[in-house]
């Protein structure tokens, strides 16, 4: 696992500064051997057999090899949802970095996931914990495998934005009811940082090669009068949520590089052994 330090970087918005924290790592164990690990430990201390259903979530294998078909799925809201233009421009940028040897991107359509889409049942519903009313995120990652599948996607990246904001009133609220020239003084401070978080997740078998996420505290702020700071908390939560989306592809790019390597130590060692005279 490598964690990233944290740095102070000038934002946008005037003299604001923000710091970005990121977490990223990835996976590429095999299930088998975890498996037989845990087999061995187990007679070896008179353990009884593992959980079925712990045993079926660990009995998968990375399969993934390069090029491939990297699908981009957005949740937002519990939802899959369109990549916004500013967005996706941060992920073309990102694919460009990493070349064609990388493979392809393409968004995951809602359009496609919603033609492919494969409902819960109630049973499945009642034992996620999902609400009769509102979007679940099994159903959505389902979605998202399902539309993955049918665009011929061998590994789905998805992610979600966040934000969390704070809205407080400064000393010049005493004069929010006073019009100056038509103007109201600005009475309401408005912060929020950006929070993103992203998995590559193998389409096919449901193997998970990679976790990234990152935090920009302090991403956006405005000044705004009461009147009007229900648009300008919406606008600076936008903002936020971007400068994480932005954030994201970067540790996704350095989380890929890692991937790939790992993957190909992985298999030379693999191919090694066979090599190998018993």
């Amino acid at each position: 696992m490598t964690f990233s330090n944290s740095v102070r970087l000038g934002a946008s918005l005037g003299m604001v500064f923000f710091l970005i924290s990121c977490t990223t790592y990835t996976q590429t164990t095999s299930g088998k051997a975890y498996l037989e690990r845990y087999e061995s430990q187990a007679q070896a201390a008179g353990a009884g057999a593992m959980d079925a259903d712990i045993r079926e979530a660990a009995d998968v294998e990375p399969i993934l090899t390069f090029p491939a078909r990297v699908g981009i799925a957005r949740i937002d809201g519990g939802r899959l949802t369109p990549v916004p233009q500013a967005e996706a421009e941060a992920w073309l940028a990102m694919a460009g970095d990493l070349g064609p040897g990388w493979g392809e991107f393409l968004p995951v359509s809602p359009l496609i996931a919603a033609l492919a889409r494969q409902p819960l049942s109630k049973a499945e519903r009642e034992g996620y914990g999902c609400g009769p009313y509102g979007p679940c995120i099994e159903q959505t990652v389902r979605d998202i495998r399902l539309a993955a599948a049918r665009q011929h996607v061998d590994v789905v990246l998805i992610y979600e934005t966040l934000s969390k904001s704070e809205q407080t009133t400064n000393p010049l609220a005493i004069t929010w009811l006073t019009l100056i020239g038509f103007y109201i003084a600005p009475s309401e401070s408005i912060e929020a940082d950006g929070i993103a978080q992203a998995v590559l997740l193998d389409v096919r078998n449901g193997y998970t090669y990679g976790y990234a996420s990152t935090t920009v505290e302090d991403a956006a702020a405005t000044l705004s009068t009461m009147i009007n700071s229900s648009n300008a908390a919406e606008e600076v939560v936008d903002k936020a949520k971007l400068a994480a989306a932005i954030e994201l592809t970067k540790e996704v790019g350095e989380m890929a590089r890692d991937l790939r390597l790992e993957l190909a130590e992985k298999r030379a060692a693999q191919a090694k052994v066979q090599r190998e005279p018993n």
